[in-house]
């Protein structure tokens, strides 16, 4: 065991240095997983004990206890563990608790987020490499990109409180408007235009070729 230590040691060094990066970013904040991606239960002991983050519930597709014991030993004991997926009753938790942050599915990620909650997609985790001492600090950027994206947006003065925002550009999503709505309020400012048009091009309206009689033989 001590051979292991020694052989370890500067590998975890390493880790912690790379970790007190975001560990400012991130301790203190609230984090609320949903069941999703079956590795809810070390990312969770991952940010408590690591990056000091609160935990709000820890939910899980399936919970084997004797498998995961390890990891349950090292979690706090305020948790709530949930196994299985009962969406509409988890999503009633995680506006009741309003977390800082919801590391949840992309099905659930849009709608909390429309509703002013900060989100993490869990399948980004499964296809980001996250194992071993030498990705410590990306796996905390996962985490801590979104919270920096909303802390910058509400400094510039583009989000309040309870809004939500754009995953990827980092303002407000009700900016970010599809080219349906965008052509629909072109319309009711240019009845004129025909529905197919676009500014400053001619609409054209594709004629019905004709077809000539077929002739029995």
């Amino acid at each position: 065991a001590g051979t292991c230590l020694r052989a370890t040691q500067p590998l975890a060094e390493r880790a912690q240095r790379a970790l007190a990066r975001y560990r400012p970013q991130l301790a203190g904040k609230r984090v609320f997983f949903m069941p999703d991606s079956q590795l809810e239960i070390p990312l969770a002991r991952f940010l408590n004990r690591e990056l000091g983050m609160p935990l709000t519930e820890v939910g899980t597709p399936y919970l084997d206890r004797r498998m995961v014991a390890a990891e349950l030993a090292l979690l706090p004991a305020a948790p709530a563990l949930s196994e299985g997926q009962a969406v509409a009753r988890q999503l009633d938790r995680v506006r009741a608790a309003r977390p800082d942050l919801t590391v949840c599915g992309l099905g659930l990620a849009n709608p909390l987020e429309a509703e002013g909650l900060a989100t993490k997609w869990s399948i980004e985790l499964l296809f980001t490499p996250i194992h071993g001492y030498d990705q410590a600090g990306d796996l905390a950027e996962i985490f801590a990109r979104p919270l920096h994206r909303r802390a910058l947006a509400r400094k510039a003065g583009r989000l309040n409180a309870g809004a939500s925002v754009h995953r990827h550009t980092g303002t407000p999503a009700h900016r970010h408007r599809s080219t349906a709505a965008r052509r629909s309020r072109r319309r009711r400012r240019h009845p004129s235009w025909p529905a197919d048009s676009t500014p400053g091009t001619a609409a054209t309206t594709p004629s019905r070729p004709s077809r000539s009689p077929i002739s029995r033989r």
